[in-house]
């Protein structure tokens, strides 16, 4: 038989035919009596009765359903290729056309003409189901739909089930119950609801194996008990919980002293021997009872992951903050919502206590994860952005101008800068001037209008006029020679004397005499001097234009090859290991690898005096910035060689947080990797200082900003959205 000739059975009369046509010309489908429906039902089957229903159905649909395109019918690939064939676009075009021919169309058979009425007739409840899925997505939030079914509590029976039929998660089960809704009928569609999409589903699987009422039963109970244990587990995360948790691991005699110590009851923290003297003990006393109290609330079980939930998002706050919040910007926060403001201010304080190695408070009023280089250069930034602007200026329009030049930073901490840091002169509503500039910065304020070089007595000299005595605390005239010698602003052009970087006349040729210094000094296989330099760029006929031994020196520091020695002396920087004089970083790894243990950089400096005469802050800034030094404690640094099982703990670190960069998918904090991985390896020698060498130095990690870390390829495609 054909495919699109009609069956031989009892509907295929033309009688019952022409009985439906004339009984129902005027009722809607759903509305024909019992003895049509088989007939109905049937008629994916029977080309020949489509066309007394076509204006039935066409008279059913609203207009926008008509228009609808025949790419949005979610029909099969069959479907579309046949009615892209009769050139049909839309529901309305092929009513028009009629189903009886469209049975006589290449691919169209009746299986397809089935699918394509059941799908024009449900066009109507497309607004039903969608209702629907809304309900679902409100009862069950993104987390739960996402949920594997092999994390429910389910039992064997019904894993196995699902695995045979491919439902891997709650939204899969969800799906699966809605797809045969769908198909059903005789039901009363409005009254539909979550549970009976649940229900219909788990009611097609009994067909299958080990799938009992029983089983079903269960299944049931624990898919609609989820969102309420999904609540519960929420609450207990929330920021007013935990500071419960905190408090019930206290002891009730020792709480008091916890509040008062950490600012819970009043803006001021109390002193050990304050808390000591109205209790009639030491101070040394209650130091012990706040350790002990400490050690109670940091070393929780790990099944307690309250302490990750805070520190989380108080990571997220210093990352969107650069490192600097207030406590006004953590109540902002929706997690810290549910709290007190005593309670974010109590956490604040003791934070710093619990983790020392990451959080401290600065000027009182903000919290922060920079060390105090980090915050100068953080202050250095706002200043300039500041000196952008042309003044007088709106004090909020200055504040937005300097956000759009730093990007998104504390506004309190920039008002706090400006108003405490900076010292800005308001004078009705404006701000007229940045009061408070630094040395350096003032300094390029004096020798702007000077065309020629200042000697810094000068200088000195300019200043005290200018800017009032400088001889108080440290600021001294040779303070400003060691500031300006420092700075790249100022080029030294003789003994002691300096011009601005802008107004110092640049051969231009000084590639060509950069490239030739480096070729010079590799043939010398050693330190060399810059008036020798100069002498044999001379010989090699090259113009040195205004360079002297001092200027020259001053332009090829500036350039990451070279290394300075004493006075005059230069040499490469990949050649240190020949020489007689090595530069900053061997000679403070010599000192290191000499020492098993990790030393303060008290001890690094005081061996470093009786060898170089290297500034402390230079010293401290190479042991900062270089992340071949490994610090271990505040202050306290080593190298690699002294670590113990180094390659093992390297491996654990960056295959640990390669897994959580992707979980995550944005950049994530050493210092929540440190705590985590103390507390799964069961150690303490997983310190910060380590885990930010390991990613510092693996290609595989790329630095973002304040102790963030993101896999080099994820954050390379999604720098823009970052």
């Amino acid at each position: 038989m054909r495919e699109n000739e009609p069956p031989s059975n009892q509907y295929n009369h033309m009688a019952d035919v022409d009985s439906l046509h004339r009984e129902t010309i005027n009722m809607p489908i759903k509305d024909m009596p019992e003895k049509f429906k088989p007939l109905v039902n049937n008629i994916q089957e029977n080309v020949y009765v489509f066309h007394i229903l076509e204006g039935r159905i066409k008279g059913d649909l609203e207009k926008e359903l008509l228009n609808t395109s025949i790419e949005n019918l979610n029909l099969s690939v069959r479907a579309l290729n046949g009615l892209r064939g009769a050139e049909l676009k839309t529901v309305e075009d092929i009513l028009n056309y009629g189903f009886a021919k469209l049975g006589h169309t290449r691919n169209i058979g009746r299986k397809t003409i089935g699918e394509i009425k059941t799908t024009i007739l449900n066009l109507k409840d497309a607004p039903l189901w969608e209702a629907i899925e809304d309900q679902i997505k409100k009862t069950f939030v993104k987390d739960l739909l996402s949920a594997q079914v092999e994390e429910l509590d389910l039992p064997i029976r019904a894993l196995n089930v699902f695995r045979r039929m491919g439902l891997q998660s709650l939204e899969d089960i969800l799906n699966y119950g809605l797809s045969h809704l769908k198909k059903a009928s005789n039901l009363d569609k409005e009254t539909i609801d979550v549970e009976d999409v649940i229900n219909y589903g788990l009611s097609c699987l009994c067909k299958e194996k080990n799938m009992g009422r029983k089983t079903i039963s269960i299944v049931k109970k624990t898919i609609l008990e989820l969102p309420s244990l999904y609540s519960e587990k929420e609450e207990i995360r929330s920021f007013s919980s935990i500071i419960e948790i905190i408090f019930s691991k206290i002891s009730p005699r020792n709480l008091s002293i916890i509040k008062e110590r950490y600012c819970y009851e009043q803006n001021k923290k109390k002193t050990l021997d304050e808390i000591g003297t109205e209790r009639g003990v030491t101070r040394e006393r209650i130091r012990q009872i706040i350790a002990s109290e400490l050690r109670k609330i940091k070393y929780n079980k790990p099944e307690e992951k309250h302490l990750h939930t805070l520190i989380e998002n108080i990571e997220d706050l210093l990352l969107q903050y650069k490192g600097i919040v207030s406590i006004n910007e953590i109540a902002k926060k929706e997690y810290f919502a549910s709290g007190s403001r005593k309670q974010i201010r109590f956490t604040m304080h003791l934070i710093i206590d619990l983790y020392e190695s990451r959080y401290r408070i600065i000027d009182k009023y903000f919290l922060t994860s920079l060390c105090d280089q980090e915050v100068r250069e953080f202050q250095l930034k706002i200043q300039e952005a500041g000196l952008r602007n042309q003044f007088p200026i709106g004090e909020k329009l200055l504040i937005e101008k300097i956000i759009s030049s730093v990007g998104p930073a504390s506004e309190d901490y920039i008002y706090y800068c400006l108003l405490y840091k900076e010292q800005i002169i308001v004078s009705e509503g404006k701000v007229v001037s940045l009061g408070n500039l630094s040395i350096p910065e003032r300094i390029k304020l004096l020798m702007k209008d000077i065309d020629r070089p200042l000697h810094f007595t000068e200088i000195a000299k300019l200043y005290v006029d200018r800017f009032g005595s400088i001889k108080s605390g440290r600021i001294s005239g040779h303070h400003i020679h060691a500031r300006m010698c420092y700075c790249k602003e100022f080029i030294l052009v003789e003994p002691g004397t300096f011009v601005l970087r802008e107004k110092f006349k640049f051969p231009l040729n000084i590639k060509e005499i950069v490239k030739t210094s480096k070729e010079i000094l590799r043939s010398e296989k050693g330190i060399s001097d810059t008036e020798y330099l100069i002498s044999e760029l001379k010989k090699r006929k090259i113009d040195v234009g205004s360079f002297n031994k001092y200027s020259l020196k001053s332009i090829l520091l500036q350039y990451d090859d070279f290394v300075g020695f004493r006075k005059f002396e230069i040499g490469l920087s990949g050649l240190e290991n020949t020489y007689e004089r090595k530069d900053l970083f061997n000679l403070i790894y010599d000192i290191l690898i000499s020492e098993r243990n990790p030393l303060h950089t008290k001890t690094i400096f005081k061996r470093m005096k009786k060898k170089r005469g290297f500034p402390r802050f230079t010293v401290d800034q190479k042991l900062g910035n270089d992340s071949r030094f490994i610090k271990t404690a505040p202050a306290t640094y080593t190298v690699k060689e002294n670590i113990t099982n180094y390659n093992y703990k390297r491996k654990l670190i960056s295959d640990f947080a390669e897994e959580w960069c992707k979980e995550k998918k944005r950049p994530v904090s050493t210092f929540l990797i440190s705590e985590v991985l103390k507390e799964r390896e069961n150690t303490e020698d997983l310190y910060l200082g380590l885990v930010e060498h390991v990613l510092d130095t693996s290609p595989r990690f790329i630095r973002y900003t304040n102790g963030f870390y993101a896999i080099a390829d994820t954050m390379v495609e999604s720098r823009g959205h970052i």
